[in-house]
Formats: structure tokens, sequence, C-alpha cells
């Protein structure tokens, strides 16, 4: 059940979220870049009011907090054990002795910040509003920014790598790209990719429909089912290879069990919104199947679904949902980039067609980001 039913703060956010969007295009209709902005500024400010005055605190966070408070007895950042990212980080806020009771505030505040930022630039102006409505309707948002909060921050400089990449601002590119890295090291891997598919050869249209689509059907029967993993791989000359140490090391990223520890229910649960998305990514690409494509154009749906699919392979991992993340932070672009190619195909009036997604976003997100866990676990 959403828990604004049940919950009145977070009825006041939701309805909060609702109006603004409902507002911004009725008032907006010609997308004044001083309203776009404005309505962005006022997001923002909603984020960081949502994801900071919590009753509760997420498990990460604890974590984070108990870390930050023994701060002075790590001399190194390998005992530190979180990454330099999060180890310089908390050597300014230590510098200017900030409570650790007040650290919420101080992620939340920058990775909003980060994020409206984003979402601001250039190549999303007459998107920005509905591109940051999207990320802040997003449950997985919403736990990397009050729960797995490093992942979060390498997240976002990961897609700010992306579009600097795209838009040929290499130097920039390859920042972020390590900015990414030292906030979490596994970043490695879909920035790896991302350069793999930017320097690969553009395929025609029907491969890529066919791959789209074998992706699409094997996340969702993977959600449902065991399949085919590289931890069961692993496992498998794990138990050949009689070496004491490789043994122990598997043991420490694969669990053998991954997402199939929770019930179906609950993986239906947790990868509801991705699986949604998805499905109307995939489908919609093929109701352009027929026009040529620019390469940039599908480079963004490329890297998602090849993200998405290293996911998968590793469903038998600890935490491996959280594999997912690099995959669903790339959903609100390749969903703005869809939008940008149907609004040329509306004829008259483009304000029923911005209601009309706003409203989709916001019933994708009520049995999503408003029901999820991580929700109930601070609010409820």
């Amino acid at each position: 059940m959403p828990l604004f039913l049940i919950n009145l703060p977070v009825a006041l956010y939701f309805l909060l979220y609702v109006t603004l969007a409902a507002n911004y295009y009725l008032i907006n209709g010609n997308r004044d870049n001083r309203i776009t902005m404005i309505f962005c500024i006022l997001l923002f400010v909603t984020n960081f009011i949502f994801q900071s005055y919590t009753f509760g605190f997420s498990p990460d966070k604890i974590i984070y907090e108990l870390k930050y408070q023994k701060f002075d007895f790590y001399e190194t950042v390998a005992a530190f054990g979180l990454g330099y990212g999060l180890y310089y980080f908390y050597y300014v806020l230590n510098f200017f002795d900030v409570e650790p009771g007040n650290l919420r505030f101080y992620y939340s505040f920058i990775l909003n910040l980060l994020l409206l930022f984003f979402c601001l630039k250039k190549n999303f102006r007459s998107e920005s509003f509905l591109l940051m409505f999207i990320f802040s309707m997003s449950w997985f948002i919403f736990d990397m920014f009050t729960n797995s909060i490093r992942q979060g921050v390498s997240s976002l400089f990961f897609v700010f790598f992306i579009i600097n990449m795209l838009t040929g601002y290499r130097v920039k590119s390859i920042g972020y790209a390590f900015l990414c890295f030292i906030f979490h090291w596994s970043a490695i891997v879909p920035i790896i990719i991302s350069i793999f598919l930017y320097k690969m050869p553009a395929l025609s249209n029907r491969k890529n429909a066919f791959i789209y689509t074998f992706i699409s059907l094997f996340f969702c029967l993977t959600v449902i089912t065991p399949t085919f993993s590289i931890g069961s791989v692993v496992f498998y000359f794990a138990n050949i290879i009689d070496l004491p140490f490789f043994t122990i090391k598997v043991n420490s990223y694969f669990s053998g069990h991954g997402i199939y520890s929770m019930s179906l229910f609950n993986r239906l649960s947790l990868f509801y919104e991705p699986i949604v998305f998805t499905l109307i990514i995939t489908f919609s690409f093929f109701s352009f199947y027929n026009k040529p494509k620019l390469k940039d154009e599908v480079f963004l749906i490329n890297t998602f679904f090849a993200l998405l699919l290293y996911a998968v392979l590793n469903v038998t991992m600890e935490h491996s949902y959280r594999n997912f993340y690099w995959a669903q932070i790339l959903i609100p672009l390749v969903v703005i980039q869809l939008i940008n190619s149907v609004k040329n195909r509306v004829k008259g009036e483009l304000r029923p067609f911005y209601l009309f997604v706003v409203t989709i976003v916001i019933v994708i997100s009520s049995l999503g980001l408003w029901r999820s866990g991580i929700l109930y676990l601070l609010y409820n």
C-alpha cells in the first residue's frame, strides 16, 4: 500500500510533488527558462526537506554516521574502508567540526544540488523540470540519497560523465569518471562498458530491437525465477578448484542467493519500477523502428540495456539489486530522449501530452517510491 494513504506527512509531500508538476505545465506553456529554473529549485527544496527531515534512519546511514564519529581514529584511507571520496569529504566536514547528527542534511543538500545542476544543463534546457521530476519520483534515487550515499554521489558523477562524453568534452568526462570511481570502486564497470559502447560501431535498428527485447525478457524472467548468472558459474568452478583463498573470495562476493533470498512478491516489489520502464523503453523503440537513428541517439539506450544485462548476470551477488542502480540512473535520460522523439509527432498543444506523461510517472511511482521499504523505514 502506498504510504501516502496512511501517513499524513508523506501524503502532504506527495500532494506537493503533484501540485508542483501540475502547476508547472499549466503555468509554463511556453517553457520559459526562468519559470523552469524556479520550479526546478522548488523541486530541489522539496527533495531536500523530504529526504532530510525523516523520523527514522536507514541502515547504511547509521554506518556512515558511526564511521564519521570514529573518523579521528582512521590514519589512512585503507583503514577508513569506504573509499577516497567519502574519506576526504569527511575530512572537510571534520575540519569544520560538523556534528554527526547533521550529516544527513549535508548528504541530501549536496546530492540534490548535483542533481539540480545536472538537470539544468543546456542539454536538457527544454525538459529540465520533467527530467528532475522523474528523478525525484524514483525509489532508487530516494534510496541512494537517503541510504547508499556513496553510490548516490558516484551515480550522479556517472551521468555527468556520460553526457560530457556524448557532447565531446573529453577532459571533463575523464574528470567525472575519476570522481565517479573514487566514491564507489564498482563504478569502473559502467565506465568501461560506456566507453566500449561509445567506440563500438552502430548496429542496425533490427539488431538493436532484437537485443533490447532479449534483455528485457531475460530481466523479467530473472526476477521471477533463477536463471543463468555469473555467480552460479563462479560457484561451480570454486567447488572444482581446491584453492582456499579463491573460495573465500568467492564467498565474500557471492552468497549463492542474492535477490532470491527474498520472496517472489518482494522481488517483484523491488524491481517493479525498472521492469515497467524497461518495457516502456523497449516498446517505444519499436514504435520508431523504421526511423533512421544516429549513433548518439541509441548510445544512451544501448548503455542502459548493457548495464541492465550486467546487473542481471550478477543477481546472486550480495546486495546485487544495487548493481541495477547503474542502469536505473539512465532511465530518466532515456525517457526524455524518447519524449523528444514523440513530441515531434504530436500535433497542436503539447500541454496535454506532458500532463499525460507526468500522470504516468506519478502512477508508476505510487507503486514504486511511495510504497518502497526504505520510505516505510524512514517515515512509518
